[in-house]
């Protein structure tokens, strides 16, 4: 019986780039079709240079997650637009999910609204917006300066929402239905445009473009 013959070391090595990358833009938001075409697109350059002895890191560089995002972010329109819409989605959202908490389960005989509470939505979406940055940059960066300032993201965000807990603690708004509903209507829609701006034109209208 003949024995399989091993794969070829290259062919693995094209593998495990590809997963990498996939899982990136999965953990990105990038849409299915537009994932599948980008992959078959890299693999069918890998291959190419493959076949002429360069290995993957010789056109993927030594990061190919930051590859993958320097890739996807070139395509993209507007993408500082994107992020703000992603940073008062996440606010609008929370602050609204936030105020409505407050009026379902009040804390005290009267419903209130403690403007803490407004830091919290300001760490989330701060958080948020300074995660995805990092992620599109992370070609320019390298992982080591991505790994610095989320650590550096994280305490600043962290003194930001520390400040405004301490210095309006004990400040309350009264809320209300109609303006924590709007508040999470309005969070909803930002981030169905965001979404809808992070496509590129390979993905337009939920397919691909040629």
């Amino acid at each position: 019986m003949e024995m399989p013959r091993p794969r070829p070391r290259h062919d693995i090595a094209i593998d495990d780039a590809l997963e990498e990358i996939d899982r990136f833009w999965i953990k990105d938001g990038v849409p299915e079709v537009e994932r599948i075409a980008r992959v078959d697109e890299l693999r069918a350059h890998l291959e190419n240079a493959a076949a002429e002895g360069y290995p993957p890191e010789e056109v993927l560089g030594p990061d190919p997650v930051g590859f993958a995002a320097e890739w996807t972010a070139a395509d993209r329109r507007h993408p500082w637009l994107g992020s703000l819409l992603l940073f008062m989605s996440m606010l609008c959202g929370v602050a609204g999910g936030l105020m409505l908490v407050r009026l379902v389960a009040p804390w005290g005989e009267e419903p209130a609204f403690p403007w803490h509470d407004l830091g919290f939505a300001v760490l989330a979406a701060a958080l948020a917006t300074g995660g995805a940055l990092i992620r599109r940059y992370r070609g320019r960066l390298g992982p080591l300066r991505a790994a610095v300032l989320t650590g550096l993201g994280l305490v600043a965000a962290a003194a930001g929402y520390l400040m405004i807990a301490i210095g309006l603690g004990g400040v309350t708004a009264q809320p209300t239905w109609p303006l924590g509903l709007g508040l999470l209507a309005a969070g909803v829609s930002l981030a169905l445009i965001d979404d809808r701006m992070r496509r590129t034109a390979r993905t337009r209208h939920g397919r691909e473009v040629s």
